[in-house]
């Protein structure tokens, strides 16, 4: 089922204007090319004529959708063009007097404010693919509001169990992509930019104030908080990685869709520059289209596709607030990107068990709206953190009960709970498997782009040569986005009781996934080859158990990977595998030939036990049988395979899109919606 279109006319004006601004020698001055335009743009709509059933129509998402349905009449919109057609685009649109705005976040995408008349035009170019909203993101910390006094310690490395590892993110670079980041001591600076006006500019390293808002610093807080002197309590996951702060959230933790566009793209230019390897985007806005069309999910695609690893918040709209009632289907965009890391939240209850530990409430459950994908792919604490905030950001003025002074320190402790900051551990965690990597090796220069040094490359073909391997290049391969994707997965540990479209592959084990972070050596490789152990963890070249102790507790493994909708078991999973490349998306089937038999519906993830989530989606409107038609979530409603009752409106969480979300501005949240307090249930 593809996404709705909009029967619109035919214009030709785009050409006209751009032709207009071409014309040789033209003695116009803009406002007489402005007006000339316009003429053009009105005889274009005067004379045509209602298109064909063969004409070209772009792609609309559902927020335009529902908005020209509701008679908007000014839109933000994404215009995803054909290869090499953006440039003319940006250009036509410049000359459009009821455009305004206009930029281009991305090779081929423009961002700009239109008028209604615009969108249908656009809607039947050629040169236009798909039209998108340019939806507000938001952050997704869930701010803490309860009487119970906040906890003096961060409790975060125990409850991970990395309370006996020695933390190093030293030389790790993660990108994150969020309110800013205020100048710190604790925090090592790699760059500052600002990207809220639609194009980056450059900040100073000691802006103190680079952070209205707050959240931004709280998540490299998480990260990389080196703890020094009394703030010891409140250390990141990897102290001293440093962190490249690019700003797309105004004081008030919004932004648009457009300049998280650039922001990534930004990273991708200049990952070898800034020398990036990881993402960290604790932010998102409703899934309005599928993932192959949706600009930002695509956006990330290539971020992963250039070599660095991105871990997004899942969303925190797990829970109804009105009715503390469960919900699925509340995965946030683009948090639906196939080869990104999505993350769930837990909450420890402080403890450095796990058999206490349970999926948040608010953390939002799969599967992906249109997609149906299996989201999360993993979880981990994220309940009740200490992080770093401005002395006057929103946060900290606003949520003072929350708050841990630090007198002259220049900056306080805020406790936040949500997705956010579990992607921000999780961020972490990929930073020490990195850094982990870098030091079993000694390759100082390893990212995730998956190369490595030509003389580690040859040492390795001379081994591949010496056992009889044909094909060598797995082994020649080192981390990518995708390996460390599968190997947080197969060492996660599964919650009791919590179905897979709340946990993933299970909470995030960081001691389990440092044990195969060190297996990169040509050491290593030389014993599995020498073992024929091409197992994930290596039970026979390196007896490897795949168990972890933390605290008082030996916890397994899952030992499966969640690959799309499907589970991929043990022996399946090799640690030199083809599927770890940087040029597969994450789910494709043809990576795993027949050892999955896709086309069985029982054993898939999402659709194999539907009724444990069908009747409590998130942002849905009703659940219908259509035969034996393929399963898709499309936003407007569910289609399953051979369901024998149909589940009514009376059982959806939150109602529809529309009621939810409104239009004014288009693509916003709901009044109280993303920063809901979770404290009234809490147990501490």
């Amino acid at each position: 089922m593809s996404v709705k279109r909009i029967d619109v006319w035919f214009l030709t004006g785009m050409n006209a204007a751009l032709a207009v601004r071409g014309m040789s020698g033209s003695p116009f001055s803009r406002l007489r090319r402005h007006a000339v335009a316009a003429s053009v743009l009105a005889a274009a709509l005067m004379w045509a004529s209602p298109l064909a059933d063969t004409a070209h129509r772009a792609t609309i998402d559902r927020a335009l959708t529902q908005a020209l349905e509701s008679n908007a009449t000014n839109f933000r919109v994404l215009v995803t063009a054909h290869s090499g057609t953006g440039a003319r685009l940006q250009r036509a649109l410049d000359f459009n007097p009821h455009a305004s705005n206009v930029t281009s976040p991305s090779r081929d995408i423009v961002a700009a404010q239109i008028d209604r008349a615009t969108l249908l035009q656009l809607a039947g170019d050629r040169a236009v693919e798909v039209l998108s909203s340019d939806a507000l993101v938001q952050s997704s910390g869930v701010t803490w509001t309860s009487t119970t006094p906040v906890v003096t310690d961060n409790r975060l490395v125990r409850t991970l169990g990395m309370d006996y590892w020695v933390p190093n993110g030293k030389d790790v670079v993660v990108a994150v992509i969020d309110s800013g980041v205020v100048a710190n001591s604790n925090l090592q600076s790699a760059a500052k930019y600002d990207f809220t006006t639609g194009k980056p500019r450059a900040v100073a390293g000691g802006d103190l104030y680079f952070d209205g808002y707050g959240h931004g610093s709280h998540v490299a807080s998480l990260i990389a908080n080196m703890g020094a002197s009394s703030d010891k309590p409140y250390r990141g996951v990897a102290p001293s990685a440093s962190i490249v702060a690019l700003k797309v959230l105004d004081n008030s933790g919004a932004g648009y869709t457009s300049n998280v566009i650039a922001a990534i793209d930004f990273c991708i230019a200049n990952k070898y520059k800034l020398k990036i390897d990881i993402i960290n985007l604790s932010l998102g806005h409703p899934i309005y289209e599928p993932a192959a069309t949706d600009p930002l999910v695509q956006a990330v695609e290539r971020a992963v596709q250039a070599g660095m690893a991105v871990i997004i918040s899942a969303g925190n709209f797990g829970l109804n607030p009105a009715t503390g009632q469960i919900g699925f289907g509340g995965i946030t965009s683009p948090g639906n990107a196939p080869s990104a890391i999505s993350v769930g939240s837990v909450d420890a209850r402080g403890s450095q068990t796990m058999t206490d530990d349970a999926v948040a409430p608010y953390s939002s459950r799969g599967p992906t709206w249109y997609d149906g994908f299996a989201k999360p792919d993993v979880v981990v604490n994220g309940h009740r953190l200490m992080g770093i905030t401005g002395l006057s950001s929103y946060l900290s003025t606003h949520y003072q009960a929350s708050v841990i002074g630090k007198p002259g320190a220049g900056h306080n402790y805020l406790a936040l709970s949500g997705t956010s900051m579990a992607a921000a551990v999780t961020s972490g965690v990929a930073a020490e498997v990195l850094k982990t990597a870098r030091l079993a090796t000694g390759i100082n220069t390893l990212t995730f782009d998956g190369q490595l040094p030509d003389s580690q490359q040859g040492a390795i073909q001379k081994l591949c040569a010496k056992y009889g391997v044909a094909d060598c290049t797995p082994y020649q391969t080192g981390l990518t986005p995708n390996f460390l994707k599968a190997i947080l997965q197969y060492t996660a540990v599964p919650i009791a009781g919590a179905h897979m479209l709340e946990q993933g592959a299970g909470e995030l084990n960081p001691v389990g996934a440092f044990e195969l972070a060190k297996r990169f050596t040509l050491a290593d490789i030389e014993r599995r080859l020498q073992t024929n152990d091409l197992t994930l963890e290596g039970r026979l070249a390196f007896a490897t158990v795949p168990q972890t102790r933390i605290g008082n507790e030996t916890v397994n493994w899952s030992q499966h990977l969640v690959w799309g909708d499907h589970l991929v078991w043990g022996d399946t999973v090799h640690f030199h595998d083809a599927a770890w490349a940087t040029h597969l998306v994450w789910g494709d089937h043809l990576v795993w030939g027949d050892t999955i038999d896709w086309s069985d519906i029982t054993q898939s993830v999402v659709w194999g036990d539907h009724l444990v989530w069908g009747e409590h989606l998130v942002w849905g409107d009703r659940v219908v049988e259509q035969g034996n038609t393929l399963t898709v979530l499309n936003g407007a409603n569910v289609v399953w395979q051979k369901i024998s009752n149909n589940v009514n409106d009376q059982h959806l969480v939150w109602g529809d899109l529309k009621q939810i979300f409104g239009l004014q501005p288009l693509g916003a949240w709901a009044p109280g919606v993303p920063d809901l307090p979770y404290g009234p249930s809490d147990p501490y």
